[in-house]
């Protein structure tokens, strides 16, 4: 196993940069997941690793090997590059049934018929597709076509798997499904698997490491709890998460050597001490305060430090309950914020006031300007 390595990879399309100046270490036996909206970049960049898209500029390694160095007008083809694709559509031949679409790699390679007979069935055992051999596509469920799909690719033992959205046309069910299969896969042979998605729950459950995209560039690269929990912007904090986060202006100041924050015109927060040397004594500064709606804490009954709201709307799930609210202040009363509660929470009706608090250690602030994670 190596590493993956970009230095400045660029790509555009007419006035579009797809791809803008990426530079990028992907880990050997990692799980890496692309994650943004629609057209930021990630699938430009995946077919780019593949050798189905040329940079205009920019370096790719993988370990020692080059595959991309525009300066030296050198791209290696993506025959050469033992990578496996799956696509969102799994192109499956229709002609073929499981056995021939998943054999057909290791004929191209001129592999002994023993040899492909006993690797099929030794892979198709491994993804319970045992059975299946004879059956052609359009017989087989969406997630059985997406389990021939990988098998397809497994087979040939490639060096890297590579998968774009590939669970996007199956309902919630199967998509549980095929994260777990996904998951035991890379845990069983710790192959370098890179993941394109827009589905934060997705890229959180599946990955080593997620590299948040928009507009073609990489806005943070880090571990799934600290892209969820230390978001480097205000963009990565607003894209993840479902429901997305809180955000509230604030204002930060430094009195008497502490600093706090006030929220709603008002209401002052206390800060750790780790910010005292940020600002000047009466020095201030805009800020956004960002809290998921785990970290947003709600009482029945007034509290010491509770600000009041008005619970605007509620959405039962079970196992938890999230609470919609808006302020009583005239000027904050369209902002809504959210709530997660443990299903044992006392009832609530709606427009009921309840009492919403926040601790220094469960929020992040932003520049409100530069919008980059200023704390913690």
């Amino acid at each position: 196993m190596t590493r993956i390595s970009m230095k400045g990879i660029s790509k555009t399309f007419g006035n579009v940069k797809a791809v803008d100046n990426v530079s990028l270490e992907i880990e050997s036996g990692s799980f890496t997941t692309f994650l943004g909206p629609s057209g930021c970049g990630k699938t430009t960049l995946l077919r780019i690793i593949t050798g189905l898209e040329e940079p205009d500029r920019g370096q790719l390694y993988h370990g020692d090997k080059v595959f991309v160095d525009t300066d030296r007008g050198f791209i290696l083809p993506a025959r050469e590059r033992s990578m496996g694709l799956v696509f969102q559509s799994y192109a499956l031949w229709p002609h073929m049934t499981v056995y021939e679409n998943v054999a057909y790699g290791l004929r191209v390679k001129k592999v002994s018929n023993n040899e492909i007979k006993k690797r099929v069935l030794d892979i198709l055992d491994k993804l319970q597709m045992k059975g299946l051999e004879e059956r052609y596509p359009n017989e087989l469920s969406g997630g059985q076509q997406q389990r021939v799909a990988l098998a397809r690719m497994l087979i040939i033992d490639p060096k890297v798997l590579l998968l774009d959205e590939p669970l996007s046309n199956l309902d919630a069910k199967l998509r549980m499904t095929m994260r777990a299969e996904l998951k035991r896969l890379h845990s069983s042979t710790n192959m370098n698997i890179i993941y394109v998605t827009h589905d934060q729950i997705e890229a959180m459950s599946l990955s080593t490491h997620i590299a948040v995209m928009k507009d073609g560039k990489i806005q943070q690269y880090d571990s799934p709890q600290n892209v969820y929990s230390r978001s480097a912007n205000l963009f990565v904090a607003d894209f993840m998460g479902n429901p997305s986060v809180n955000l509230l202006e604030g204002e930060i100041e430094k009195k008497e050597g502490r600093c706090t924050v006030r929220i709603l015109g008002k209401y002052d927060l206390a800060l750790p001490d780790n910010l005292s040397s940020r600002l000047r004594e009466g020095q201030k500064e805009k800020v956004i305060m960002a809290v998921s709606p785990e970290n947003t804490r709600v009482a029945t009954n007034k509290t010491r430090n509770g600000i009041p709201a008005r619970v605007y709307a509620l959405f039962d799930f079970g196992s938890d309950i999230y609470i919609n609210m808006n302020f009583f202040e005239e000027n904050f009363q369209k902002t809504l914020i959210i709530a997660r509660v443990d299903k044992d929470f006392p009832s609530l009706q709606l427009d009921e006031t309840i009492y919403i608090e926040f601790s220094s250690r469960s929020f992040n602030l932003y520049n409100q300007e530069s919008e980059l994670l200023i704390l913690p």
